[in-house]
């Protein structure tokens, strides 16, 4: 199997793993009316539409890299909305939360991200591991962040109540699921040698892999029910 052609299928099978994870919470939400359930599902479908748009161009058009390097910007833009509809679901639990403040941020970053992009415009590449190389590696850093400070303290409260509901299986299973994607993942994408890519990619897709199986384990979710606020 060439390089590209691993690459593009980890993409589609962290594609429909989020899938899976989106129907998941949106069942959830019809069942109970849970609104963080419904901005966690769409802020887990927008995610998957990303690895979507990163993950087909790869198969088809392995060497348009002017293509490739679009794709790669859209699939930025929904990292966006991916954060945005994330902290959304966050202040259903903490009513107090300034998600407007947190929003311009994040806004002023993104804009950031896309000129540093675009000026000057860089082709995508085939770098020395033999994979597709956006050329955004400081925007990768700063999107690693940014998606480790917004999902690192949900899973975090996902094990707490799954542990002091006793589903120790399905915390420990999402627990460890999103130690390894958070570390595993982002390593990937700086890595100049196939094999260590092979490696930290394979970590990344049983991290996520078993975060899908931890929020499928129960019937009842143990997600946070919101505050009221007094």
């Amino acid at each position: 199997m060439s390089p590209i052609l691993f690459q593009g299928i980890f993409h589609l099978y962290m594609f429909v793993l989020f899938l899976v994870i989106t129907s998941r919470l949106f069942h959830q939400y019809k069942e109970t009316g849970n609104r963080l359930a419904k901005y966690l599902g769409i802020s887990f479908l927008l995610g998957g539409i990303e690895y979507a748009f990163l993950g087909v161009p790869m198969l088809f058009f392995p060497h348009e890299f002017v293509l490739l390097k679009i794709t790669g910007i859209i699939a930025w833009i929904f990292v966006y909305f991916v954060l945005i509809t994330a902290w959304t679901a966050v202040s259903y639990v903490y009513p107090k939360f300034p998600l407007k403040p947190l929003f311009v941020v994040l806004t002023f970053v993104f804009i950031g991200i896309i000129v540093y992009l675009v000026s000057p415009f860089v082709p995508a590449f085939i770098n020395e591991a033999g994979i597709i190389d956006y050329a955004d590696t400081p925007a990768m850093m700063v999107g690693g962040l940014l998606l480790t400070g917004t999902y690192l303290p949900m899973g975090l409260v996902f094990f707490y109540r799954a542990y002091k509901k006793k589903l120790y299986v399905k915390g420990i299973t999402f627990g460890l699921g999103l130690v390894l994607n958070l570390i595993f993942l982002p390593i990937s994408y700086q890595v100049n040698n196939y094999s260590t890519f092979v490696f930290f990619t394979v970590l990344a897709a049983l991290g996520m892999t078993s975060i899908a199986i931890g929020v499928l384990l129960s019937s009842s979710a143990p997600t946070p029910q919101p505050q009221v606020q007094s």
